[in-house]
């Protein structure tokens, strides 16, 4: 946020009473809520702009939860773990998929046949649509096998210099394949 800009924000923070607004609500904590709009808002585009991540927007404290059922178990296998990822890092990313989404759809790269992480598209779709193809094959008795896999940890094993090619080879914006 340029000075002239910060120093805007905070003389109209001071000037500012403890005067109700009609909704009840104090004057000061709208205008705080605008102030803090603003703060973060310019934060966000830098962030995009420049394609940083913040490093301690990374951080994620771990608790392992006891499964329910398992309460009486001694076993490593009773806890599952949930990460308590920071909320501006959550945001970013908010930000970050949706403007790869938006890239993505606007220059029709998606395959038709792509149903995980797509809206309005589901697991059942892409069953029905495997039966479909199965279906319509039998009926003109070919042959059909179908190989299902369901690859554990496949998102955390996936290799990186690849996912970052397949952002850079469409023309994704530097900056979203950067942060």
């Amino acid at each position: 946020m340029t000075n002239s800009r910060n120093r805007k924000y905070w003389r109209s923070w001071r000037s500012l009473t403890l005067a109700k607004h009609p909704s009840r609500t104090p004057r000061t904590a709208m205008y705080y809520c605008i102030l803090l709009r603003a703060f973060f808002t310019e934060i966000y585009t830098e962030c995009l702009r420049s394609g940083h991540f913040p490093k301690q927007w990374k951080r994620s404290k771990i608790l392992p939860v006891v499964k329910s059922g398992k309460e009486g178990c001694n076993e490593v296998k009773k806890y599952r773990t949930i990460s308590l990822l920071n909320v501006g890092g959550k945001v970013l990313e908010k930000l970050l998929i949706d403007r790869i989404n938006h890239h993505v759809y606007s220059n029709n790269l998606l395959n038709e046949n792509q149903y995980g992480f797509i809206p309005q598209r589901s697991t059942v779709d892409a069953a029905m649509a495997a039966k479909g193809l199965a279906q319509a094959n039998l009926q003109q008795r070919n042959f059909v096998i179908m190989i299902s896999l369901d690859v554990r940890g496949a998102f955390d094993a996936a290799w990186w210099p690849s996912i970052l090619r397949n952002l850079r080879d469409p023309r994704c914006p530097r900056n979203m394949y950067t942060i």
